[in-house]
C-alpha cells in the first residue's frame, strides 16, 4: 500500500544572503520535554555532538541562544527556543490536517497508476506439494487473502474452465 506523507520545512534566510538554515523542531522538542540534550539526539537518531552541533549553529544563525545548558542540572530552552516550538506546534495544527488530507488525495489519485499486486489469488488444483507451500508463503503475506476450494481429481480443471468462462 502507497502511503504518502507531506511535511512542513522551516527555512530561515537572512534578506540579501543565499544561506540558508533548517531548524529541527523536534529537536528542541525534545529538549524541551526531556531537558536533555542525549534524549533528543537519541530521538532524533543522531549523535550527541551533532545535536549540540546544529543547535549551536542555529544559535549563531539567529544570534540568540536556543538553549541553557547547567552542568549537572540539563539543558532548557530559552524564550526564543519555547517561541520557536510554540511557532511549530501553531503550524502544525493549521497546516497538520490539510496536508494529511492532501497526502490522502495525491494518493488515490496517483494509486492507479502504479503496479500492484493482486490483494486476491485464486488457484485451481487438486493436490501436490507445491499447494501447501503456496498456502504457507501466502499466510506470511499481509493484504492477500486466499481461498481454499479443495476439488477431487478432475474438479480442478473443471473449476479453472468455469471460472475463465465467466
Amino acid at each position: 500500500m502507497l502511503n504518502i506523507e507531506i511535511e512542513t520545512v522551516w527555512r530561515f534566510r537572512r534578506e540579501g544572503s543565499p544561506q540558508t538554515i533548517v531548524v529541527m523542531l523536534g529537536i528542541l522538542n525534545e529538549i524541551r520535554k526531556t531537558g536533555k540534550l542525549t534524549a533528543a539526539a537519541a530521538d532524533a537518531h543522531l549523535s550527541y555532538r551533532h545535536v549540540w552541533n546544529l543547535v549551536e549553529q542555529w544559535s549563531d544563525f539567529f544570534g540568540v541562544p536556543l538553549v541553557d545548558t547547567q552542568r549537572g542540572k540539563g539543558t532548557t530552552l530559552t524564550a526564543f527556543g519555547e517561541k520557536l516550538v510554540w511557532a511549530g506546534q501553531r503550524m502544525q495544527a493549521r497546516l497538520g490536517p490539510q496536508l494529511e488530507n492532501l497526502a490522502q488525495e495525491l494518493a488515490t489519485e496517483i494509486k492507479p497508476f502504479l503496479h500492484q499486486r493482486p490483494s486476491v489469488i485464486r488457484v485451481h488444483a487438486s493436490h501436490g506439494f507445491a499447494v501447501s507451500k503456496l498456502r504457507e508463503l501466502l499466510d506470511r503475506e499481509p493484504g492477500i487473502a486466499r481461498k481454499a476450494c479443495r476439488r477431487a481429481g478432475s474438479g480442478s480443471i473443471r473449476a479453472k474452465t468455469a471460472s475463465s468462462i465467466s
